[in-house]
């Protein structure tokens, strides 16, 4: 399975667009891959100063160092990062961004907004 496989697979039970519109809203990032012994495990998400980190559920662990290369180049561009996590049934990833040091922004009424500045690292 392809990176847009997986991606797809997790969103296509509560979407309301084709996958051919998902994969034309993805265009505008830049997706990595992120193998883990030999198996394609997450897969980071970046567009602009906006960051994503999807697991695909192989049991590997995202570790804080993973995590950091990713920001840093990020930080480095615009200062800071921001991410966003659904409000229901995240909340693992909620404690995870605040213990990261990610600060509420904002809530929508579907995500809770995440920002990180670089003075805050």
């Amino acid at each position: 399975m392809t990176v847009l496989d997986l991606l797809w697979a997790q969103i296509e039970p509560t979407a309301y667009i084709t996958r051919d519109q998902f994969a034309r809203g993805l265009d505008e990032w830049e997706i990595e891959p992120v193998t883990i012994n030999g198996e394609l495990s997450f897969a980071a998400l970046v567009r602009g100063a906006e960051f994503h980190f999807a697991s695909f559920g192989t049991g590997a662990r995202i570790t804080m160092g993973m995590i950091r290369s990713r920001l840093a180049p990020i930080m480095d561009r615009h200062g800071f990062v921001t991410t966003r996590t659904p409000k229901a049934g995240a909340d693992r990833q909620h404690r995870f961004n605040r213990a990261f040091g990610f600060q509420v922004e904002c809530e929508s009424e579907f995500f809770v907004h995440y920002r990180m500045d670089k003075k805050c690292q």
